[in-house]
């Protein structure tokens, strides 16, 4: 089949096209069209096609591949046991073969950390993608995986509450996605956010709200309206507003993000559970204004 973008908007996405039929054509025909899913959004279209391969070709030698992407769509999906499971199996598989598939193993590594970040789970998460990145700095140059793994570390550094390290990662992930990526990539928006982060841990919510805007920007260029990866970026906006005071603009942006989720997340999905305690901080908070106001304007009248 063949994929055509739209007229509006078509400049626009056309360098991360490119760069996407470039990559295509790099991997594995038979993963292709579930990744694509996976792209789009379509998570439990995506494993029911994953699922598929595995149970007519059990002893295919993309086996292992196969696990590493169910492995992914179970996460985005929000199934982090299963995800768990798939990305194990893939990494024992990637070991034991001889000689053993070292950079696919570290690929796997680098999922679990993810999972594990996404569980918050830092330990764990910290000690995977620490392996995964050795193993790239033996085995491979400094390219976009590379690049990938110092950026998911960076998101761990900084739930560590280590910034100064999480900014060091992120830098040289900029340098290097200055080299190679289209300059509307989603890595780039991923890149953004993270730095978003940091100085959202260090309390600089002026910096973090405007590296969080250049990420949703990429964002919604290249991405579906209704999308799983803008879902994250919309929250940190909201409890960047939050954090600033402007209850407002937090309330707005909560709303939206759950307007969102609930149109494309299972109900299960942790996401939601974040969601409804971050409306429940603006609306308490809004409710404490409202009484102080009150209370000073009858302070007011009655002096």
């Amino acid at each position: 089949f063949k994929m055509k973008a739209t007229d509006k908007g078509s400049e626009i996405a056309k360098e991360y096209i490119e760069y996407q039929k470039k990559r295509i054509s790099q991997s594995d025909i038979t993963l292709m069209f579930g990744c694509l899913l996976v792209d789009m959004g379509q998570y439990k279209k995506s494993s029911q096609y994953f699922e598929k391969i595995l149970y007519e070709r059990p002893n295919d030698e993309k086996v292992a591949c196969i696990y590493s992407s169910l492995a992914r769509t179970c996460r985005l999906d929000g199934q982090y046991e299963r995800s768990i499971y798939y990305y194990k199996q893939a990494y024992d598989m990637d070991t034991r073969i001889q000689p053993p598939r070292l950079i696919s193993a570290a690929r796997a590594l680098n999922g679990l950390g993810i999972v594990y970040s996404e569980q918050h789970d830092y330990n764990s998460a910290l000690e995977n993608l620490t392996l995964s990145l050795k193993l790239y700095r033996k085995y491979r140059k400094e390219d976009e995986e590379y690049a990938g793994i110092l950026n998911n570390l960076a998101s761990i550094y900084c739930s560590l509450n280590e910034l100064d390290k999480a900014l060091d990662n992120l830098k040289k992930v900029k340098e290097i996605y200055d080299r190679i990526l289209p300059s509307d990539h989603p890595n780039r928006a991923a890149t953004f956010i993270n730095i978003g982060n940091v100085y959202y841990e260090k309390k600089d919510y002026t910096t973090s709200l405007d590296y969080y805007m250049k990420g949703l920007k990429i964002k919604e260029k290249i991405l579906p309206i209704e999308h799983q990866d803008k879902i994250r970026c919309l929250d940190n906006i909201g409890l960047v507003y939050y954090r600033m005071r402007n209850y407002q603009e937090a309330y707005a942006y909560f709303q939206k993000t759950l307007m969102m989720a609930e149109k494309i997340l299972p109900r299960n999905h942790v996401l939601f559970n974040d969601l409804h305690d971050h409306i429940k901080l603006v609306k308490n908070d809004c409710l404490d204004v409202e009484t102080n106001m009150a209370s000073s304007t009858s302070q007011a009248i009655m002096s």
